[in-house]
C-alpha cells in the first residue's frame, strides 16, 4: 500500500526526548530544482537561449569547497605587489594633429 509522506508522523519520541523529523529530498531533486530555479531566472531576464542552453546543458557548479578555492588561486593568481595600475595622469602621450 502506498503512503504519502505528508501521512507519516512529524515528530518521533525517543528516549523520552520529542524529535521533529524533517523529510529529505534526494539530491537529484535539489538539483533539479535549482536548475529550474536558474533557467526561470533566465526566462525573467529575457534570455531565453540562455534558459534552454541550461536546461539542456549537462555541466555543473563546481563544488564550494577549499579545494576548489585553491585550484581557482591556481589558475587565477593575485596581482604582484609592485605593479601599478594604469593611471592617465601618469602616461605620457603624444597626439597628432593634422
Amino acid at each position: 500500500m502506498k503512503k504519502r509522506i505528508s501521512d507519516f508522523t512529524k515528530t518521533i519520541i525517543f528516549e523520552d526526548q520529542k524529535i521533529d523529523v524533517i523529510p529529505l529530498r534526494s539530491k537529484r531533486s535539489q538539483e533539479s530544482s535549482k536548475l529550474a530555479a536558474r533557467a526561470s531566472s533566465k526566462l525573467e531576464d529575457g534570455d531565453v537561449r540562455g534558459a534552454i542552453r541550461l536546461a539542456a546543458s549537462d555541466d555543473t557548479l563546481a563544488p564550494f569547497t577549499n579545494a576548489t578555492a585553491e585550484e581557482l588561486k591556481l589558475k587565477h593568481p593575485p596581482r604582484a605587489a609592485n605593479t601599478q595600475l594604469f593611471s592617465a595622469a601618469n602616461a605620457t602621450t603624444q597626439s597628432m594633429t593634422a
